[in-house]
């Protein structure tokens, strides 16, 4: 063996190795409660061969579809999938740690209105589905999780969609009143960053859609300045920060949203005192005043805390 035929052995192995360590040190943080997906830390992992997005949920690439382009450093969805699945389901009258319902398929028998062709369901999220009017035997607000600003009848309705192709669920924020908005209140930790995410869409090609996200105390929140497109359908550019979400699209059905969503990200600091944050989505322009700005696959993760130590010096300690 000569020693050019050494050296491409020993690359060869130096990289394997590299790659077994980057994936046995992401084990371990996830043991410890560590969020691997920090962006330090993606850029250590990617270098040694293990992709920060492999993982990447089944139907985060169902669900966008067509021509998609990722920000560099974009979070994956599965990654935060343990505290924003459709499982996290918090006591009766008592306030969850993390995000219910985030894909909006609880309850999971809902009926439609127009069945096929233009589904939807108006719900009142104390009672239930009320159009089409609907028993649901096992029916929970808190396994609901969303609320409404609608102060039009029906008061504090929550519109909730479904695609006639894709079987995709999805809420409509206008639901029957102009610069509405839905959202949860979630418990929360002082001190501590939460990651957030969301799909958006607009109604139709013919108007772009607006949105804002506005997270705080309940009646103290504060539009979010920070946000990101991190996936774009093609129409819009990847980058930020932005103020305003708002997504171009192509499709001319308002039952057909495949390959239009771009996903937008986040981060928030819980103020010292806050136990309990309001995530919101506030419509900011919509086609009509019965329609628009569709939203789905929402996370909301605690990812790192600040804590301070006897001398005023400022720690960082990840983690759930």
């Amino acid at each position: 063996m000569g020693d050019s035929d050494v050296a491409v052995v020993f690359e060869e192995e130096s990289t394997m190795f590299k790659r077994i360590i980057g994936i046995a040190v992401s084990g371990l943080l996830v043991v410890a409660g560590i969020a691997p997906w920090d962006s330090a830390f993606a850029g250590s992992v990617e270098n040694s061969g293990v992709s920060s997005t492999q993982n990447t949920r089944s139907n985060d690439i169902g669900k966008a579809g067509g021509r998609q382009t990722r920000a560099p450093g974009a979070v994956s969805q599965s990654s935060e999938q343990s505290e924003n699945t459709d499982s996290c389901v918090p006591q009766v009258g008592k306030l969850a740690s993390c995000l219910v319902n985030s894909s909006f398929d609880y309850p999971y028998d809902l009926s439609f209105n127009n069945a096929g062709w233009d589904d939807w369901a108006r719900v009142d999220p104390q009672q239930g589905p009320t159009s089409p009017w609907q028993t649901v035997s096992d029916w929970s607000y808190e396994r609901f999780g969303w609320n409404s600003t609608q102060t039009v009848s029906p008061v504090g309705a929550v519109e909730v969609r479904r695609d006639a192709e894709s079987n995709n669920r999805y809420a409509e924020i206008t639901e029957s009143q102009l610069n509405t908005s839905i959202y949860q209140d979630i418990k929360t930790v002082p001190g501590a960053t939460y990651r957030w995410s969301l799909r958006h869409t607009s109604k139709t090609r013919g108007f772009v859609d607006k949105m804002q996200v506005v997270i705080g105390a309940p009646g103290q929140e504060q539009v979010q300045n920070n946000v990101m497109r991190t996936v774009s359908n093609g129409n819009d550019s990847v980058g930020g920060p932005l103020t305003e979400i708002a997504t171009k699209v192509t499709n001319s059905s308002p039952a057909n949203h495949e390959g239009q969503w771009e996903t937008y990200e986040g981060e928030y600091v819980v103020p010292k005192g806050e136990t309990t944050t309001r995530f919101m989505f506030q419509a900011t322009a919509s086609p009509s005043y019965d329609s628009g700005n569709e939203v789905d696959d929402i996370t909301f993760v605690k990812t790192r805390s600040l804590t301070y130590d006897a001398n005023g010096g400022e720690q960082v300690a990840y983690g759930h």
